[in-house]
């Protein structure tokens, strides 16, 4: 009832009467993704006409609540009622990224990937994950934060199996160097 409540008053507020995707944002261990409550809202606001898609997000490791991106969307991947994933995608966390991305072709769910700009590693990080960063760096022949921004989102938009990026922009000139 809260989330339908919730539902009524955003679309309200957006003076519209119907939206494209509702998620379960941040979710931070398996078992709230096969929480019984929001299938139920989606499944009426889609018969009703209201929602076209439902999904969850994970931030990745830096994520408090419980349990790994790995873990939360692979379980919410089985759970079989969500459409859509957004997750934290890119060099530096290719193989669980794309054990998720596989997981969520198998049964067709559309994935959105965020963060795709990694930090640079830091002199305290292992040295694994800072040779990763430096070699991508080198591979790509990139010089300045300005390349890694743009790189870093063609190499995420360059896996056929990724259907868009969610790209933080904090100022208009990161607009104008992203379109």
């Amino acid at each position: 009832a809260d989330i339908l409540e919730r539902f009524g008053s955003c679309m309200y507020r957006l003076q519209t009467h119907y939206i494209d995707a509702l998620y379960i944002h941040s979710a931070g261990s398996p078992e709230l993704c096969r929480h019984t409550g929001f299938p139920s809202a989606v499944k009426k606001l889609k018969s009703e006409g209201r929602l076209r898609y439902a999904g969850v997000s994970n931030h990745g490791s830096s994520q408090s609540g419980g349990g790994n991106m790995e873990s939360v969307l692979t379980a919410a991947v089985e759970d079989g009622r969500l459409d859509l994933m957004l997750l934290v995608y890119n060099f530096m966390n290719r193989a669980e990224g794309e054990r998720i991305i596989a997981a969520c072709k198998k049964k067709n769910i559309g994935v959105t990937c965020m963060k795709t700009v990694p930090y640079p590693a830091e002199p305290g990080d292992e040295d694994a994950e800072r040779r990763r960063y430096k070699d991508f760096l080198r591979k790509h022949r990139i010089r300045s934060e300005k390349g890694i921004e743009q790189k870093s989102t063609q190499w995420v938009l360059n896996n056929p199996d990724i259907h868009t990026v969610c790209v933080s922009m904090k100022t208009i000139e990161l607009i104008d160097r992203f379109v």
